[in-house]
């Protein structure tokens, strides 16, 4: 089952990062959305540290600055943690 989540996970990933090239900012938010739900259920930090950073891009992007700066600081708490049960 996990090898199918990391599929989809790169699916949806991989799809925001086409719409956000596209410039489609606000059609992006979804399928970073869905990348991150999917990177939550494989329990990766790294993945959800990426999903939430190009989600914190969309929504910043798109004008919704608190969600954009509140995804972007879960983002850098869950990478302080990450380093700190590392040392």
């Amino acid at each position: 089952m996990t090898s199918y989540n990391s599929v989809l996970y790169y699916i949806y990933y991989l799809w925001g990062r086409l719409l956000q090239e596209g410039y489609d900012i606000k059609s992006s938010i979804d399928p970073f959305e869905i990348s991150l739900l999917y990177a939550n259920e494989l329990n990766d930090t790294s993945l959800i540290i990426t999903s939430l950073k190009e989600l914190s891009y969309s929504y910043l992007a798109n004008n919704d600055t608190i969600t954009g700066i509140k995804k972007l600081n879960h983002a850098l708490n869950l990478a302080i943690k990450a380093n700190s049960c590392q040392d």
